[in-house]
């Protein structure tokens, strides 16, 4: 049996049990051993994942229209590329750690999905994966998501090329919004370039 993250699954079976039961006890973990002498910085990175990938698929939910909700997701994604490199540079760096449990916050709090639909395809598939599986909820998603903005993001190049811009800093000149649009894709499983064996979990 695995619980994660709201949801229990068993048997390849996914059963929901209630909102804030799993959340309290994170606020704990930014001033604990937890992530002392994990194998790479996994729990880290998958952490990081699935935080900034809930962040994204609200991002890329519609509206579409300049809205305040997408703004802040911004922020918040540079800021989780941000801390992840200072804290895999320096697994004991209490601010970046810190930093990254607040943006997990705000990534989960609902303050980001106001207004917006919050069409959460890839992490319903996900769930189906792990369920079967018994991956990361994080890796599963890092693995799942550039194939899936690969199929999609022609039908969003505007958003994309904005993503690719305002959270990367892919320089537009000289661009048009095709090639900017693909540049961000393979950046949507990646803190930055290059992290050799990043996505080795073992």
């Amino acid at each position: 049996m695995v619980v994660m993250n709201n949801f229990i699954f068993e048997n390849a079976t996914k059963t929901y049990f209630g909102k804030g039961c799993v959340k309290e006890y994170l606020a704990s973990l930014a001033n604990s051993d937890s992530w002392r002498g994990r194998r790479k910085c996994d729990g880290l990175l998958q952490g990081y994942f699935y935080c900034r990938q809930n962040i994204m698929e609200t991002y890329f939910s519609g509206p579409d229209e300049d809205n305040v909700s997408d703004d802040i997701s911004e922020a918040l994604m540079r800021s989780t590329i941000r801390n992840l490199r200072a804290a895999i540079k320096n697994p004991e760096d209490y601010t970046a750690r810190s930093n990254l449990m607040w943006d997990s916050t705000m990534a989960e709090n609902r303050i980001i999905k106001l207004g917006k639909r919050t069409d959460f395809e890839c992490h319903q598939m996900e769930h189906q994966l792990g369920a079967y599986t018994n991956c990361n909820h994080g890796a599963g998603l890092a693995v799942l998501h550039p194939v899936y903005y690969r199929h999609i993001y022609r039908d969003g190049l505007v958003k994309f090329k904005k993503f690719a811009i305002n959270v990367w800093e892919i320089s537009e000149e000289g661009k048009t919004a095709v090639p900017s649009a693909e540049a961000a894709v393979p950046l949507s499983a990646s803190p930055m370039s290059p992290v050799p064996d990043l996505l080795s979990w073992h």
